[in-house]
């Protein structure tokens, strides 16, 4: 099925106990994780003990006392938000996470509205809702399964369409890792990201050629 992409994102969030004010772009850029350039032409929506919040040109990072979330919607970044989240806790190896997202999203355009019919049909058939509902066709699905092998988590994978364009269909996944107690921390979180990244981005591609089965 001919889909063309639109938006994409790549996001990656941990959640622990974090200080907002640390995370400026000054910061950043002292520790050589974005260029002093990019420091100076960012833009600050806030940066207090309560909340952080920054953007540049590829990079939108939000950290909250309990979560760290850092995005781009260049794919030719994804490898490198990757490189600066992992470089940002390297040097705060001490604070606590207790869980890690590694998640990709995007909105792809349909040729029609009766393309998003065959999509709907293909992952939750009209026929099981036959007697129910006078004229069915999917508003949202989402699956989910616990990660069976390697760190505690789950995978969640979501389907609807595209709030953001006509005939258009939104894919969200969801790789989530829980850090053990004994593992909570930075180093578990590190380890995580070095030994499954990778992985997490082929599973998107996997997940698009199972709803877009002809290209």
């Amino acid at each position: 099925m001919k889909h063309e992409l639109e938006f994409q994102a790549h996001t990656i969030i941990a959640v622990g106990d974090l200080n907002p004010a640390i995370f400026q772009p000054a910061w950043f850029a002292a520790e050589g994780l974005i260029t002093r350039e990019e420091a100076q032409a960012a833009k600050v929506d806030m940066i207090s003990a309560q909340a952080a919040l920054f953007q540049v040109d590829w990079l939108n990072l939000q950290v909250l006392p309990d979560r760290f979330v850092a995005a781009t919607e260049n794919e030719a970044f994804y490898r490198h938000l990757m490189d600066l989240v992992a470089s940002t806790f390297s040097k705060l190896i001490h604070t606590p996470i207790t869980a890690l997202g590694i998640n990709y999203s995007g909105h792809y355009r349909l040729e029609s509205n009766a393309q998003w019919t065959y999509v709907s049909d293909q992952l939750a058939p009209k026929t099981r809702w036959s007697g129910l509902l006078e004229s069915p066709i999917m508003r949202s699905l989402t699956m989910g399964s616990p990660r069976m092998t390697g760190p505690k988590g789950h995978l969640q994978i979501r389907v609807e369409p595209s709030v953001r364009i006509t005939n258009g269909v939104f894919v969200d996944i969801n790789n989530h890792y829980d850090m053990s107690h004994e593992e909570a921390g930075c180093r578990a979180m590190l380890s995580v990201m070095s030994r499954h990244w990778s992985g997490t981005f082929a599973n998107y591609k996997d997940v698009l050629s199972r709803i877009f089965p002809d290209g």
